[in-house]
């Protein structure tokens, strides 16, 4: 969509150095701020926000499989129950999103009903979304109210 406003945050310079790469290749008109989730974005608001948090509970990062290891430790450190992150965005988001805004979070497979709690507690209506492998994927909140 040519039209789209697209902001895309990260706390890693590295994170962000890739996304600026993808995005001149892709000829995608983005804005790209170095940001903690919301920090950096105050009065902002968006009509979507898409997130893949680190969500893998710690005493779990030195049992992953060797791939999933290249990541740097911040992207997988999801905290001592992996809902760290979460936790945040569930408090923070609804203040970045419009009425009726939806938010978008990759989880982990045993986590849907964790995080879908959070964000109702926050004033989202959930659905869990689910992969080619019929795994919990996706928590697709809708905000009820701004």
């Amino acid at each position: 969509r040519t039209s789209a406003h697209v902001t895309l945050s990260d706390l890693s310079t590295d994170a962000l150095d890739v996304a600026r790469r993808n995005a001149a290749a892709l000829c995608a008109n983005v804005e790209l701020v170095q940001s903690d989730l919301f920090d950096k974005l105050d009065g902002l608001t968006y009509d979507m926000i898409v997130s893949n948090p680190p969500y893998i509970p710690r005493c779990d990062c030195e049992t992953l499989q060797a791939e999933v290891m290249q990541e740097p430790h911040i992207a997988l450190d999801g905290g001592p129950d992996g809902l760290d992150i979460y936790r945040k965005i569930a408090v923070a988001a609804p203040a970045h999103l419009k009425k009726g805004g939806k938010l978008l979070l990759e989880i982990g497979d045993t986590q849907a009903r964790a995080v879908s709690s959070l964000l109702e507690e926050n004033g989202f209506t959930c659905q869990t979304i689910t992969d080619f492998r019929d795994h919990d994927r996706i928590i697709r909140g809708v905000l009820n109210h701004a």
